[in-house]
């Protein structure tokens, strides 16, 4: 037991001793690594979801139109203005979109139209639609149309030729004159080619064509009565196609004069002439020139007679060929007329002269 002890505090020396040789200190103790604090991923904290806004329709702005509405330079009061659609003449759907009558002046206003592309229609305050009373319309949303002019026409009734058959290449164009218009046009184009063949101004209610139409042919008539500025007042519209067979040339038409009762008279069918002359001249034509001849003018012996001398010569001095081609050189489409006018192709020349004179 004491043994053990012994050697117990002899081993406690020794170490003892041993630590003080080293340096007689003892050594700092060694700190301990830190321990690292354990990272959190962060949690993902939810967002409310944002709610989307309604888009607002644009509203469309409404548009407005004004003008007025004429006759020729003449306003008309009352009249209907309509907008339509686009394609009504084709559909034959007259349904207004809007519409309004104009005031005294001619004037009027749309107001409120919804945007977009329309016809507008101007009609008589009868209910009457006339030709080339329509305009195309495009509206903005918020815009407009300011200061439109619509010009009113009457209708214009055609007599001849009858459309609905084939017509002649040499037609007359007859058509019912209107009150206080005097003046119309002729335009006949050629549905082909689209060019005018025809287009004259006429006084009166009739053209009678001379230049022949092509035959089996496809034409557009238009015959407008226009006023003293040459505004279109009233309108015919239409189409015909000529007959194959040409048709022969007119009949020359004297005038009522070579018919008068009591005055004999000489007739050139062909020349289209006449003289008509008193019951007591008789028509000699033993002589070189055919003479008219009239009764003594005198109870003398030898007497005077009073006679016409009848002497035919080419006109002005020129063939037929060349006063035609004159002619046609002169000719003003405008007024129909020619600036040389036809002298006549017979004279005739008063005499008095004894015996047959």
């Amino acid at each position: 037991m004491r043994l053990n002890r012994s050697l117990t505090l002899l081993s406690l020396l020794v170490l003892t001793a041993l630590f003080a040789s080293c340096g007689g200190t003892d050594p700092a103790p060694t700190a301990e690594p830190p321990i690292p604090t354990p990272t959190i991923p962060p949690t993902d904290t939810p967002q409310p979801t944002a709610t989307p806004m309604p888009t607002a329709t644009p509203t469309a702005v409404p548009a407005a139109i004004n003008g007025r509405v004429l006759w020729g330079q003449e306003p008309v009061p009352g009249a209907i203005i309509e907008l339509r659609a686009l394609d009504w003449r084709e559909t034959g759907d007259e349904t207004a979109v809007t519409s309004t009558t104009t005031g005294a002046a001619g004037q009027f206003l749309l107001a409120s139209v919804p945007p977009g592309e329309y016809d507008i229609v101007a009609v008589w305050p009868d209910g009457t639609l006339g030709e080339g009373s329509s305009q195309h319309v495009a509206l903005e949303p918020g815009g407009g149309v300011n200061d439109l002019t619509l010009k009113l026409e009457r209708p214009l009734t055609l007599l001849e030729p009858d459309l609905s058959q084939p017509a002649a290449t040499l037609p007359t164009i007859l058509w019912e004159m209107l009150d206080e218009i005097p003046t119309y046009r002729v335009l006949i184009t050629d549905r082909e080619t689209d060019e005018p063949v025809i287009d004259q101004i006429i006084s009166g209610d009739r053209l009678d064509i001379y230049d022949q139409l092509q035959p089996s042919h496809d034409y557009s008539l238009v015959v407008s009565a226009l006023g003293p500025g040459e505004e279109v007042l009233a309108r015919y519209t239409g189409a015909f196609t000529t007959v194959e067979t040409p048709t022969p040339p007119r009949a020359v038409v004297l005038p009522a004069v070579c018919a008068q009762p009591g005055l004999p008279n000489v007739v050139s069918q062909d020349l289209g002439i006449c003289f008509a002359h008193p019951s007591d001249y008789a028509i000699n034509r033993e002589t070189e020139n055919l003479t008219i001849d009239g009764p003594p003018v005198s109870a003398s012996f030898d007497p005077l007679y009073a006679s016409l001398t009848v002497t035919t010569q080419p006109a002005g001095g020129l063939t037929l060929d060349e006063w035609v081609e004159q002619y046609v050189a002169g000719f003003d489409e405008s007024s129909g007329k020619s600036a040389v006018f036809p002298p006549q192709s017979a004279t005739t020349s008063r005499n008095s002269g004894a015996g047959s004179g």
